[in-house]
Order: structure tokens, then C-alpha cells, then sequence
């Protein structure tokens, strides 16, 4: 943990911050984390990057096996896990941090605030698509627990569809350009 804290990961900075130590060692504190240079935040970055937008990927492909299989509410989670990597991906290169939630529609606004151009990903301007996204939103927990969930197939591939979007939005626009502050 002492590793990860000096080298700025944001979960163990978390852990920290927030943290209740149930036991501590004498002698053995945490360490304090420490503020990166440019080019380790970026190395940093790239990292995370690279992870969340492999597994991303897997969830893609486990989203088509799934609509193959007629699986719909099991393609429907795997899609909601793919945007949510996706959107881990581009707010981790960013900012090297992402909330703890599995919300896609707060991590949108998120990546939405710091890139517009996201905002195309998911269009707002009819009812029928803003309720395919919250269809989306609602497949982390109820297309696993609800008896009540239902989803077609033509959703999905509309709904994978505009992840396709966003998987290449976020490979193009989320690494980190040096510039950028953590």
C-alpha cells in the first residue's frame, strides 16, 4: 500500500483520505502521497488508460456474445460495464482520479464537463434516446436482479452502437497531453 501511496494511485490515496485504520504496525506508517511530476502523471495516466480501455473491450465482446445468444440482460450489463471503463478510461488519463460509482450517468456529466465533444456519444434530443440511455444506466442492477428489466435486441445494438462512439472518442481524446494538471 506504502508503494502505491507514493507512487499517487488514487484508490490508495482514497484509502487513506478516508480510511479507518483497523490495525497499524509500530514503526510502519502510511506514507504520504506524493505530488507527481508531469512526466510520471503522465506515465500514470497512460496506465490506467491502457487497463480500463482493455477491459472495456472485453466487455464489448462479451456484449456481442451475449446479444448472439439472445442473452439481452446479460449483454445489457456487460454494455453498461463497457461504459463505465470507458468513462473510467478517459477520467483517469484526465484528472488520474474517478469517483467510486458505478453511475455512467455521473461519470458522463464528469467526462462530459472536462470534453464536450462527449456530449455527441449519447444524443439528448428525443425522449426515445435519453430513455435507451437510462435503459443503460439501469441494466448495473436490474438487468441482473429485476424480474421486471427487459431490453430488445434492436436497444442494444443501438445502445452498442454509440459505445463504439465512445470507445473511439475516448481512445483519440482522453490521453493525457503534458500539459494538463492532476
Amino acid at each position: 500500500m506504502n508503494d502505491k501511496l507514493a507512487q499517487g494511485y488514487y484508490f490508495f490515496t482514497d484509502i487513506k483520505k478516508e480510511g479507518i485504520a483497523l490495525y497499524e504496525l509500530n514503526g510502519h506508517t502510511l506514507a504520504e502521497p506524493k505530488n507527481l511530476s508531469e512526466r510520471e502523471a503522465k506515465k500514470l495516466s497512460e496506465k490506467y488508460l491502457a487497463r480500463a480501455l482493455k477491459n472495456a473491450n472485453e466487455f464489448l465482446i462479451d456484449t456481442d456474445a451475449a446479444i448472439g445468444r439472445a442473452a439481452y440482460n446479460q449483454a445489457a450489463f456487460y454494455l453498461h460495464q463497457a461504459a463505465e471503463q470507458l468513462y473510467t478510461a478517459f477520467l483517469l488519463s484526465r484528472t488520474l482520479y474517478v469517483p467510486n460509482t458505478h453511475n455512467i450517468k455521473f461519470l458522463r456529466s464528469r467526462a462530459e464537463d472536462i470534453d464536450p465533444v462527449l456530449r455527441a456519444v449519447w444524443p439528448r434530443d428525443t425522449r426515445r434516446t435519453r430513455a435507451l440511455f437510462e435503459l443503460l444506466k439501469r441494466a448495473y442492477v436490474e438487468a441482473r436482479y429485476s424480474e421486471h428489466y427487459e431490453i430488445t435486441k434492436e436497444e442494444l445494438v443501438w445502445l452498442r452502437a454509440r459505445a463504439e462512439k465512445l470507445q473511439k472518442l475516448v481512445t483519440t481524446r482522453a490521453p493525457r497531453t503534458g500539459s494538463e494538471v492532476s
